[in-house]
């Protein structure tokens, strides 16, 4: 026999699940064990999930995605999408550009650890004056993996991955994807926002481009610890940065670039000394601030406190390539 059972939500939503048992009528009196099969339809709710893929085309309300799910289509409300703490998720076609100055959320925000996995092709840009393309929380890592393609930008003076203004991030890891961020006014394209700063920024693969706004680094921020394992990664500093570094009048910390890289190009802005390392600090009321070591290649070309084997040169060339 078959029982359906509904229910209306507070939210709006109907739940319907059909329950079929075997039919005991006619058997003598007892105990049995049986298994209960259901169905269940969900209608009406804040968005449309075919399985584990939501799509955002149809959100009514802001989204917090689980673990496992699968975020596709093109996001026409002025929603605020999250990633639950821990999930794993997956970018498939998405696109996020339609936030307003006024809607003050990043493009995606992950307010805990989060790992982004991506297929296709996915567009995120950050809403406000002030919010990134996707966010970290300070103190939590957000991994980047798969084959797709992810461009991340800000509206204004947020990060394309990382930090917004005065809005601090954690750390940034990129494992794969083909991966084009682009920071606003006074932001990295990837790692710290305006008037901010940003946890550790480590590349491991993938094809990575970052271009930062003015008084800001293509890929770094203030004390940023910068680790280039793998991949093809080309950095573009704003106006005063350099292309992989500090943000301006601000220091950095270690730089790292493995000879296990294909290729890393880093380019320095206008009227940065350098194109790795420090930005332009001059007029800076607190002094001259400095970097961790900068090493590249199994070459400490900075030790923390002095230049060594040329580093001094050779980091301050308008655009620096290393390709092992």
């Amino acid at each position: 026999s078959k029982t359906e059972l509904t229910a209306n939500g507070g939210d709006g939503t109907t739940k319907t699940a059909g329950i079929v048992v075997e039919d005991y009528s006619s058997k003598p009196a007892g105990s049995y064990e049986d298994t209960v099969t259901f169905t269940a339809e969900v209608t009406g709710g804040s968005g449309t999930s075919s399985g584990n893929t939501v799509n955002l085309t149809e959100l009514t309300a802001d989204y917090e995605v689980q673990d496992g799910e699968v975020l596709s289509g093109t996001l026409t409300g002025n929603y605020k999408i999250t990633v639950a703490d821990g999930a794993s998720v997956t970018l498939k076609d998405l696109s996020i550009t339609n936030l307003s100055s006024s809607d003050k959320v990043a493009g995606i925000t992950c307010n805990g650890d989060a790992t982004i996995t991506l297929e296709g092709t996915n567009t995120v840009k950050g809403g406000g004056a002030s919010y990134p393309g996707i966010s970290i929380a300070k103190d939590k890592t957000l991994t980047i993996n798969g084959t797709g393609i992810l461009n991340a930008s800000s509206s204004n003076s947020g990060a394309g991955i990382g930090g917004g203004n005065t809005l601090l991030c954690g750390n940034i890891i990129i494992n794969g994807g083909t991966v084009t961020a682009t920071g606003g006014e006074g932001a990295a394209g990837i790692g710290a926002g305006a008037n901010s700063s940003c946890g550790n920024i480590t590349i491991n693969g993938g094809t990575v481009t970052a271009t930062g706004g003015i008084s800001s680094p293509g890929i770094g921020g203030r004390n940023s610890n910068i680790t280039i394992n793998g991949g093809t990664v080309t950095a573009t500093g704003g106006n005063y940065c350099p292309g992989i570094g500090s943000v301006r009048y601000k220091g950095c910390g270690d730089i790292t670039i493995s000879n296990d890289v294909t290729k890393v190009t880093a380019t320095k802005g206008a009227n940065a000394p350098y194109s790795i390392g420090l930005g332009n600090a001059e007029g800076s009321l607190s002094g001259q601030p400095s970097c961790g070591t900068i090493t590249i290649g199994g070459t400490v070309y900075y030790d923390g406190s002095d230049y060594q084997n040329s580093g001094d040169t050779i980091l301050a060339q308008d655009t620096y390539t290393y390709e092992p």
